[in-house]
Order: C-alpha cells, then sequence, then structure tokens
C-alpha cells in the first residue's frame, strides 16, 4: 500500500489554460494521487477539474469556487479515502492562505507563499504555518514557496532567505534528503516555455514531519511537453505562438488580478515555444509515502495526533 501527494502551482495565465488543464486531468488519472494539492487555482479552472473528479473530494464545493477567488489553493482527495479541509487564513495582500488536507493518519498542509520582493512576509507566513501544524506528529507542507535553496532571487546572497525554513522545527526538505545532489529545479526557463526570462529556481518544496510513514520517492512532474495527452484545438495550437508570461500579482491586489498576456517576449522563448504544451510555468512535485509497518499510530483504533482514525488510513489506503 502506498500513498502519494501531488503538489502544482497551476499558473493562473490564460495561456492554453483550457488545454493546461485537460491535461493535468489526464496526468491526474495516470498518476492517480491519493491527494492533490494546487496553487494558483482560479474560479474557471476549479468548475473545470470538479467536473471532471466528481467522485473525488473538494477542498472547495461551493458553486462559485468561493475559496480560489481571485485564485488560491484547492486540493482533491482520490475517492475511498476519508477527508476533511481547514482553510487557515494567512497576512496576505495576494490572498494566501494555508488549507489542511486531514486524511487518518496525515495532515498534508498545502500553501503558496506571497510572491515578490516580500521575504518578511513569507517568514510570517511559514511561521503561522509552523504554528498551526505544530500539534502534527504526521504531517506535509507542500507548495510554492517562492524561495530558492540555494539563493535569492536578488544579491545579496546572505542571508539566506532558505534558511526561514528553520521554523518548520523537525520538518525535512524532502528532495535534497532523497535526491542529494541533484538540482530538482521547478521553475525551470531552460526547460519550460512559459518563462520569459532566464530564470532557474526550487521554490516548489515538500517538507515532511512523519514518525508513522517512511518516504519512499519524489519526483518532478510536468517538466517534459504533453502534447501527446490533448488534441489542440485550432485556436489552442495558435495560442502556442503567443508570449507567455503575465504580470505577476502585485502587492495589494486583493480583488483582482491582470489576466492579461504580456506584448512582448524574447526571439529565444518564443521560439522553444513552438509546439509545446506544459502544465505550467512550474513543474510539479509527486511524493510516495509507504505507513510503516511497526506504526501504532496507524494501526491504532484510536485517534491520530490530528484527530482521525488510523485504522480508516489503513483501511482507505489496502490495495
Amino acid at each position: 500500500m502506498v500513498f502519494t501527494v501531488l503538489t502544482l502551482n497551476l499558473w493562473f495565465d490564460l495561456k492554453l489554460q483550457e488545454a493546461r488543464t485537460r491535461a493535468l486531468l489526464e496526468v491526474i488519472r495516470s498518476l492517480a494521487p491519493s491527494v492533490c494539492c494546487f496553487q494558483e487555482v482560479v474560479p474557471q479552472v476549479a468548475r473545470q477539474l470538479k467536473e471532471a473528479l466528481p467522485e473525488w473530494q473538494c477542498s472547495d464545493s461551493s458553486l462559485d469556487s468561493a475559496t480560489v477567488q481571485p485564485y488560491g489553493v484547492m486540493a482533491f482527495v482520490q475517492p475511498g479515502i476519508s477527508a476533511e479541509f481547514e482553510l487557515h487564513p494567512l497576512p496576505t495582500a495576494m490572498s494566501r492562505s494555508l488549507l489542511l488536507v486531514k486524511v487518518p493518519g496525515l495532515t498534508v498542509g498545502t500553501v503558496h507563499l506571497e510572491s515578490l520582493a516580500n521575504p518578511r512576509m513569507r517568514e510570517e507566513q511559514l511561521r503561522q504555518c509552523a504554528g498551526i501544524l505544530a500539534p502534527c506528529s504526521n504531517a506535509m507542507l507542500v507548495g510554492d514557496f517562492n524561495f530558492d535553496s540555494e539563493r535569492n532571487f536578488k544579491a545579496p546572497h546572505e542571508p539566506l532567505e532558505n534558511d526561514a525554513l528553520s521554523l518548520l522545527q523537525d520538518f525535512t526538505d524532502l528532495w535534497p534528503t532523497l535526491r542529494p545532489g541533484e538540482p530538482g529545479k521547478t521553475f525551470d526557463s531552460r526547460l519550460n516555455p512559459y518563462i520569459g526570462e532566464y530564470e532557474k529556481m526550487r521554490y516548489d518544496r515538500v517538507m515532511v514531519k512523519l514518525e508513522a510513514w517512511t518516504t519512499e520517492q519524489i519526483r518532478l512532474v510536468g517538466d517534459e511537453p504533453l502534447n501527446h495527452l490533448v488534441k489542440l484545438t485550432p485556436m489552442e495550437e495558435d495560442w502556442l505562438l503567443r508570449p507567455p508570461t503575465p504580470k505577476r500579482p502585485q502587492p495589494g491586489c486583493r480583488k483582482s488580478i491582470d489576466f492579461e498576456l504580456d506584448a512582448t517576449s524574447t526571439t529565444e522563448e518564443t521560439s522553444c515555444s513552438l509546439g509545446r504544451l506544459f502544465l505550467s510555468d512550474h513543474f510539479g512535485l509527486l511524493t510516495t509515502l509507504q505507513p510503516k509497518a511497526d506504526s501504532k499510530t496507524l494501526r491504532s483504533s484510536g485517534l491520530h495526533p490530528c484527530g482521525l482514525s488510523g485504522a480508516a488510513m489503513l483501511s482507505s489506503l489496502q490495495t
């Protein structure tokens, strides 16, 4: 029995949005993650996902997708796994919050930390996430952290913003733990045609604090073109030639976001965009967990540290 968690920033841009969502649905059907954690979800994409996955539990069951207005975090849980959701507001000027997915034996938090030159805001958001997850002995925090593990976005590179991860006491950054020496860049302009300027960053993270689980694997998802998964309309084929990167949300944009495409792009970027469909401007991460055979938490008929039945988890994950 295994438990898998997929995290991906879906990219709010209009560029091939519907086609990218169709491709994402094919990826979900192929990988069959236990939990999907998405960031930068806009209402129209939320509706498309919910309509296509009616048997999956969704963190937002409202008709108007109120929790992702104008955009936000959203989670889906595979049929057969009991789940509860909690949305915790965070200090933000960009509609950011922490979403908890509580399944038996595990709490998965997903977050999209503040964008742009806001390291102090990101640090405070991490501090609040740490406090919320502190009571859980089996927890994950996944999502777009908006800082790299080796350098800051701009000099100086000391102090390194990545040091803020120390606020997540007892959590481990899973990528370097399982894949030491591999860069694991999830935002890479050399591979992804949706990024207009040179940038290679490991923005997306999987942080784990686990007593009852063993981490088996972590890998990139969506780091290769996915044209073979969906048939594009003539209009979508035309969109492959359009400039990719929109203006990022600016501080203070609580109510609305400018989704217009930028009017210009570099010749090199436009050239590498030709004919290539990706899920997002980010790559995702898929984590595989295995319950420990001797785990009292998961085998107990009582409650696990975050309040759900461990026996129910073993039952729901039985293959």
